[in-house]
């Protein structure tokens, strides 16, 4: 495969996983003192969660086996979600030191980590406000999904440049139109009030953010075929 194709693999596979560590660390704040209906939800959710955790393991080991092939020593992969995150600004530093971003070849890791980042910020808020939504807000997450959703409009911002960059290049304008389309199917979602919303509000809000969820990650997914598909 070519460096640009795995590039942006290195990126998508080192943030994939934070949906799955992101998640344990949020359940483990409520460990204690919570009530029958909560500890039950929460219960649920770790269930869910835990569907999840081999595909984590396979992203970390993809990334690394990738880092392996540029010949570049990043950290090992973590066993917990604190070690996850150190890990993965560690892993995200070898990479800006070896593609700088006087490269073009910066932009394709950037691309994929960013990608992954949105995927992780839309699976928390949505387990946010599925736990706000029938708990009555005991658990008190809506400062949670304010900051993913937030966090996905600086996000979104700040690929601006590096989709004009990889569309610049011959036959990879489908970054730009993968950008455009996400930048507007986010509108709805600039600026909303989760605070204020009731429960049926918040759930029709959980479900406009798994359909953008599934716009996301079938865009990712479009966008490696197509590099792929430059190498012949």
């Amino acid at each position: 495969m070519s460096q640009r194709y795995n590039l942006f693999n290195a990126g998508y596979s080192s943030g994939a996983p934070a949906l799955y560590y992101g998640t344990v660390q949020l359940t483990r704040q409520f460990a204690s003192h919570l009530s029958r209906e909560a500890s039950e939800a929460i219960t649920v959710v770790n269930r869910e969660n835990e569907a999840r955790q081999a595909e984590a393991e396979r992203q970390l080991k993809a990334a690394c086996d990738t880092a392996g092939q540029f010949e570049l020593q990043v950290p090992p992969a973590p066993g917990d979600p604190a070690g996850y995150f150190t890990w993965l600004a560690s892993f995200s530093e070898v990479f800006d030191r070896n593609f700088p971003m006087s490269r073009i070849d910066h932009y394709y890791f950037v691309f994929g980590r960013k990608c992954a980042e949105i995927l992780a910020n839309l699976g928390l808020a949505c387990t946010c406000l599925h736990l706000d939504a029938t708990l009555n807000r005991e658990l008190d997450l809506h400062r949670k999904t304010d900051k993913c959703l937030k966090d996905n409009e600086y996000i979104l911002f700040k690929l601006i440049a590096p989709a004009a960059l990889l569309s610049s290049e011959p036959r990879q304008n489908f970054f730009n139109v993968l950008y455009k389309k996400l930048n507007s199917s986010f509108e709805p979602y600039r600026g909303v009030n989760v605070e204020k919303m009731s429960a049926a509000e918040m759930i029709s809000l959980k479900a406009g953010l798994e359909a953008f969820s599934l716009e996301v990650s079938s865009g990712h997914e479009e966008c490696a075929k197509s590099l792929q598909a430059l190498d012949f």
